[in-house]
């Protein structure tokens, strides 16, 4: 029997032993010579580690381009609803409150306009939801807050409950301003930009991410240049990256927004501007 032909019929033991004294002319001991070493593994899971490194950011930047998308489908469908709620309502918005025929009355501090409900009291887009033109609880709130105050998760059952210990009178906000309100400087009265829809401008700001404080802003992955999400008065919806408006809240973080009604003005200004 040839001698290769005698190595192939190697019984199990013989082959401990021909291991054991280094001999790898057997084919199934040749085998077990090319495992792993350690080096090799250590090799490996470096790699490995290198990799994930590499495409985790990736990743998480692609969710963030998801929500962002999904955010500006939300503000599409409320400049939509809103329309559709002016067709309805003789030409009127959605009003904070009304008073004699649609005109909105009520408002005295700039960040009321995304108010949703107080007690029994529907505002601003909680009115779109009052007429059924908005039913889904998910399309007031961008995906990307991360503030709670301004979460869906913080009002459920939504929206009949509220800010957890409040009342009734604290309300139920949402993650959107809609139809910003500026000041009359002569009578110094407070109003809103567009009472009707024959108002609107395309190019004028009709709805955005929150503009709060810089607690609220949702789009903030890069902290030196933040981004909202802003819908205009032909209903469009466009993404600006610009930290102006981040630098005109921390120009007054006690007043913006509420009663610094030309600094909120500015921070509009300046998304519309924002290519």
């Amino acid at each position: 029997m040839a001698a290769s032909q005698m190595k192939m019929n190697m019984r199990p033991h013989e082959f401990r032993i021909a291991m054991r004294r280094g001999d790898f002319s057997h084919p199934v001991a040749r085998c077990a010579r090319y495992g792993f070493t350690l080096i090799e593994l250590l090799v490996v899971v470096a790699i490995i580690a290198l990799l994930i490194s590499i495409l985790l950011p990736s990743m998480s930047r692609a969710r963030e381009v998801a929500r962002i998308t999904r955010c500006a489908s939300n503000l599409r469908q409320q400049g939509l609803a809103a329309n559709m709620y002016a067709q309805t309502y003789k030409g009127w918005l959605p009003p904070y409150s009304s008073g004699a025929g649609g005109l909105d009355t009520g408002l005295v501090v700039t960040h009321w306009t995304r108010w949703f409900r107080t007690g029994n009291t529907w505002q601003n887009l909680g009115k779109l939801y009052a007429t059924k033109y908005i039913t889904d609880g998910p399309n007031f709130y961008c995906p990307s807050q991360k503030n709670p105050t301004f979460k869906l998760e913080t009002y459920e059952p939504w929206p009949t409950d509220y800010w957890p210990g409040g009342t009734a009178a604290v309300g139920v906000r949402v993650a959107y301003n809609f139809n910003p309100v500026v000041k009359d400087p002569a009578s110094g009265k407070s109003y809103r930009k567009f009472d009707m829809a024959q108002d609107l401008k395309p190019q004028r700001v009709f709805g955005t991410d929150l503009l709060e404080s810089a607690v609220t802003i949702a789009h903030d992955d890069n902290p030196d240049s933040p981004g909202w999400n802003v819908m205009f008065g032909d209903t469009s919806v466009s993404f600006k990256l610009t930290r102006e408006p981040l630098t005109l809240m921390q120009t007054d973080p006690g007043n913006f927004p509420g009663d610094n009604f030309p600094l909120y003005d500015q921070a509009l200004q300046a998304l519309e501007r924002t290519q």
